[in-house]
């Protein structure tokens, strides 16, 4: 259960860590089928290097991402449709109703992987409203092997500026302070939500071990498509539409 204390600070800073989230076999379960997509044992909705070697050999990216897997794994569908952390999102997103937006799973091998630099997801997409994400950690991720780093209460400042794939000091360029950036280190299973405009980051592995993340972004159900980039491919122009269920099935509904 999301507490009071727990809405509270979410809704002041933007972000909100919650140890233990996914325990036991649960955790032990979604861990190995997480190694099976890297290991390319599953089927693939979408795979790449979010680090920019388009011809980086499989298992070799410097920063793995695979989308979709909610679509191909009955183990990770599961987790992804499980409708307690659904009815989580709900609170922070003050809603009585949760969908599913997207799923994927980011890897910074140990030893090379690169920063991710400040960004907030929100800004490149194609929805009208912020998301929640729940950042799972599927292994000890400490500031060392690049933990997750939030600037508080950055959400209320609104949309910034694109990813930069640069050197990654754009928005101390246009004057964006995240010098009260928190670095917040996570054992596996614990899970960190974050709203779709808060900025965050995180440094490069520094170590000899993966950092792998399994991660699932609910969506409000008022939000509709801005433009015609649907997350999934489809023939339908979804400019202007609300998320079908098909594609983003409710995870959660009740009271708030």
């Amino acid at each position: 259960e999301i507490t009071v204390e727990q809405i509270e600070f979410f809704r002041d800073n933007g972000y909100l860590h919650c140890p233990g989230m996914i325990v036991g076999d649960d955790l032990a379960r979604l861990t190995v089928e997480v190694q099976a997509f890297v290991n390319n044992e599953r089927e693939t909705f979408f795979r790449t290097d979010l680090g920019g070697d388009s011809s980086a050999e499989l298992g070799q990216e410097s920063f793995l991402q695979i989308c979709g897997l909610w679509r191909t794994s009955g183990i990770v569908r599961e987790l992804a449709l499980d409708p307690i952390r659904g009815r989580c999102a709900g609170a922070l997103l003050d809603t009585d109703r949760i969908h599913l937006l997207s799923d994927m799973i980011l890897v910074k091998p140990g030893n090379f992987s690169r920063a991710t630099h400040w960004h907030q997801d929100f800004v490149d997409h194609s929805t009208s409203i912020p998301e929640v994400t729940m950042w799972v950690s599927l292994d000890t991720a400490t500031e060392a092997s690049g933990c997750m780093r939030y600037v508080p209460g950055s959400y209320k400042w609104g949309k910034l500026i694109g990813y930069d794939y640069g050197d990654g000091t754009n928005y101390e360029k246009q004057g964006v302070d995240v010098s009260t950036a928190v670095a917040i280190e996570a054992a596996p299973g614990d899970a960190i939500f974050h709203h779709g405009l808060c900025v965050h980051g995180a440094g490069p592995n520094r170590t000899p071990d993966a950092r792998r993340a399994y991660i699932i972004r609910y969506a409000h159900p008022d939000t509709v498509y801005e433009r015609n980039e649907p997350v999934y491919p489809t023939d339908e122009d979804v400019t202007g539409k609300h998320l079908n269920e098909q594609d983003h099935p409710v995870v959660w509904e009740g009271k708030k």
